[in-house]
Order: C-alpha cells, then structure tokens, then sequence
C-alpha cells in the first residue's frame, strides 16, 4: 500500500472557525521524483477554541492567550 501522507506545517497558528484551502500544483514531486500532473486541493474548517486552549489573565475575565 502507498502511503499518501503530506504535512503542512503553517507558520502561524491557524484561525479559529476559518476555512482553509489547501493547493498542490503540478510539478510536486514525490520522493521517487515523480511529479504531478493535474492539480489537487482540499478545504476543511477549523474549530473553535475551548477553555484547554487558553491561559486565562487573572485580571481580565474574558482574555484567552492561546497556549
């Protein structure tokens, strides 16, 4: 069986309730050096944040630092 893993690593977090499109071009190529020859993409949406994904500022009762 192939594996058909690609990893996308932002450079930011990404946003909370944002949909993401994800292009790959022609001409991406595999480890064999096999390159693409159509266009693939995908979208997908993000989640909200919840209280596990917050460190709370004592003094502000509705602040929320993503950790």
């Amino acid at each position: 069986m192939l594996d058909r893993t690609i990893v996308i690593s932002p450079k930011e977090n990404l946003a909370s309730n944002s949909t993401i499109i994800v292009i790959l071009n022609t001409g991406l190529k595999d480890l064999a050096g096999n390159a693409m020859t159509s266009p693939s993409a995908w979208i997908f949406t993000t989640g909200a944040i919840t209280a596990v994904d917050c460190v709370y500022d004592q003094n502000n009762y509705n602040s929320c630092i993503l950790k």
